[in-house]
């Protein structure tokens, strides 16, 4: 089985030159067949490395159900991110290019930066996670992201999260307060 998936895996990046990042999402019968995902994706890694990083997590049973399967996607990502010592706002949750490109837009405009954003839009993005970062959920449902990132040193920013107008001006003051953004500015924008 370590063959077969090492073989496939090498043809799909021989056609999509252009994947950095890939998953083994881990399903039923992979754990019947005691196939080592976790091993396989760091074995992966180590080979074709630095163009292309493996990652791993379960996609099993109920853990896919509903919104699970994204936050174990993103908890699988922290580990891997660089440490940083820099002061950083970090975003995190999969959200509209749209809505996240507002989102951004507005923090900008107050003053607050840089902001990164997990899941990235290219794994090329650089940035780190450490003791400075700070994070702000856009989703309700991303306990394990959440806690990995508090073992990385992250630290939660309290906030409702950003749903219909109400819930969206407290978490944006919320990020606001953080970063000492007046009242004033905080209207303006």
């Amino acid at each position: 089985a370590q063959d077969e998936l090492d073989r496939v895996v090498g043809q799909l990046l021989e056609r999509r030159s252009d994947i950095r990042q890939l998953f083994l999402v881990g399903s039923c019968p992979s754990e019947v067949i005691k196939l080592d995902l976790s091993r396989a994706a760091a074995r992966m890694t180590e080979k074709f490395a630095p163009r292309v990083r493996v990652l791993n997590y379960s996609g099993s049973g109920i853990e896919t159900t509903f919104t699970q399967g994204e936050d174990a996607c993103l908890a699988s990502m922290v580990p891997v991110l660089p440490q940083s010592a820099a002061r950083e706002l970090l975003l995190v949750g999969a959200l509209p290019d749209v809505v996240e490109q507002q989102a951004v837009g507005l923090l900008e405009a107050m003053g607050i930066g840089p902001i990164s954003v997990l899941p990235a839009a290219s794994v090329n993005d650089s940035y780190g996670i450490g003791e400075n970062t700070v994070f702000a959920l856009t989703q309700p449902f991303l306990t394990d992201t959440h806690a990995a990132l508090e073992r990385r040193g992250a630290r939660h920013i309290a906030a409702p999260f950003p749903f219909g107008e109400e819930g969206t001006t407290a978490w944006l003051r919320a990020v606001a307060s953080e970063f000492g953004v007046s009242q004033e500015l905080f209207d303006t924008v």
